[in-house]
């Protein structure tokens, strides 16, 4: 292609062959790609696939957060911990279109982190997400939705939701936000249930929506979790997100074809609430069917 023309820094200088100079360009490119990857990923404030040690405050011990961009990197760390029961949990949302490339993904789930003891456990789900909606792949789908696994998290409803919805994925979990244990006051800070219940100090400098306090959060829930019932016993199941709460809150979201899971009696049970309530809006509805809820815990008492 370049006959008759030799530049001055041409690796095919006198003395050595085309097949060298195109060995050698190659490389060449391979390593621009590769650090230009390396940055991206420093920018981002992760490494893909690797182990990422964020120094918790003074209080909290050092976490171990392992990023899995692909299902096949977490499902080691899925299968090492099969077998326990109780999880700290946070969701996240592609909020802008700067966050990926495809529009359709806006406000849909992009992140799920699992924290066990001072391991989290972030799986990028973007990459399984299609315009329309389906189940998640199924190693993943069966450890989300094994019975005998809790997840504790705060302000996880809508994710939970979302989840239940847009993946056909029903999961057990507490949302300290909505209840709990009794003795667990949903309505007081995040901060102020650690520093209660657990004798921790959340840091002032914690960012919760950063990667480190996201990280931080999960690992916080599951002690509060373990915590709670080591300190007031098991859980009811009154306490867990019920699917008419899912229902409530997203009866518009994308659903999966063909769902697995039979929303009618959660339809049926929401509806009752609103009946009952005449034209409410949905924190009015969701505060009396909370309100019901513990009612129905306090006769099983």
């Amino acid at each position: 292609v370049f006959t008759g023309f030799k530049p001055r820094f041409c690796a095919c200088a006198p003395g050595s062959s085309p097949r060298r100079g195109a060995m050698f360009g190659l490389r060449l490119l391979a390593l621009c790609l590769a650090l230009r990857a390396v940055a991206s990923a420093r920018r981002a404030g992760e490494l893909s696939g690797q182990h990422v040690a964020l120094q918790a405050g003074a209080s909290l011990p050092r976490l171990d957060v392992i990023d899995a961009m692909s299902i096949w990197q977490a499902v080691p760390v899925l299968k090492e911990w099969s077998n326990e029961q109780n999880f700290g949990i946070s969701i996240g949302f592609i909020k802008t279109r700067k966050e990926h490339r495809q529009m359709f993904l806006t406000g849909r789930i992009g992140k799920i982190a699992i924290g066990f003891k001072n391991k989290v456990l972030v799986i990028d789900l973007s990459p399984y997400l299609l315009e329309q909606p389906h189940p998640l792949p199924d190693f993943i789908a069966q450890f989300l939705q094994n019975q005998s696994h809790t997840f504790y998290g705060f302000h996880v409803l809508d994710g939970v939701a979302h989840l239940a919805f847009e993946f056909d994925c029903v999961i057990r979990c507490v949302d300290f936000e909505v209840r709990s244990w009794p003795e667990i006051d949903p309505r007081q800070p995040f901060e102020d249930m650690v520093e209660n219940y657990l004798g921790l100090e959340v840091p002032q400098s914690w960012a919760r929506y950063s990667p480190r306090g996201r990280a931080q959060e999960v690992y916080l829930t599951g002690v509060l979790g373990e915590c709670g019932r080591d300190t007031f016993g098991p859980l009811d199941p009154y306490a867990l997100l019920s699917p008419a709460e899912l229902f409530g809150i997203g009866p518009n979201y994308l659903r999966v074809a063909n769902p697995v899971h039979d929303w009618t009696p959660a339809r049926n049970e929401w509806l009752a609430v609103v009946e009952r309530l005449g034209a409410p809006t949905v924190g009015e509805a969701m505060q009396e069917y909370a309100r019901m809820r513990e009612a129905q815990w306090a006769q099983q008492a």
